[in-house]
């Protein structure tokens, strides 16, 4: 866990309250340097200050959503824990019981579920999971690719394994 202190601190108002103390500081040059995402992404946040949009604001809603991503993280790890069964290259969902859980959690579930049969090093968006999601739960649902992964549907049972089409390259 990395502790960050200044996090909420503004660049201009950190720099004054130094120079208020006299005290002085280094540039780093990475900080102006648009090879990092953290300076295209400040840079993103600085035009939509200037249009009136204060990034702080969405720091403070994502830190008062932390808790709920950490919990939504945890009981789609405990469905997977309880519902999921790994067998080599295939994970089988039973879902008679998986359908007990809320529909966030499920599409939390699955999303990680897919991401792992697919091999991927990200999950799904989440609107892509919710609609992987409702379709496989779907009476009529036979089989769907989505990220790499193929999700195959047999009585009651989901089966996702990687996507066949991705393993020759066509995928991702």
């Amino acid at each position: 866990w990395i502790a960050r202190p200044l996090l909420k601190a503004r660049r201009e108002g950190l720099r004054a309250w130094l120079r208020t103390r006299g005290a002085r500081w280094i540039e780093d040059p990475a900080n102006s340097n648009p090879d990092f995402a953290r300076v295209r992404a400040r840079a993103d946040l600085a035009a939509l200050a200037g249009a009136g949009f204060e990034p702080m604001r969405l720091a403070a809603l994502a830190e008062r959503l932390g808790p709920r991503a950490a919990a939504l993280d945890h009981a789609a790890a405990a469905l997977i824990k309880a519902e999921a069964r790994f067998d080599e290259d295939r994970i089988a969902i039973a879902l008679t019981r998986w359908r007990e859980a809320p529909p966030a959690v499920r599409a939390r579930a699955l999303s990680a579920l897919l991401a792992a049969a697919a091999g991927a090093e990200r999950e799904p968006g989440a609107d892509q999971a919710a609609e992987q999601q409702a379709a496989i739960e779907a009476n009529d649902f036979k089989a769907a690719t989505l990220g790499g992964a193929l999700a195959q549907r047999r009585g009651q049972t989901i089966t996702l394994s990687r996507d066949p089409g991705a393993l020759r390259g066509r995928a991702d």
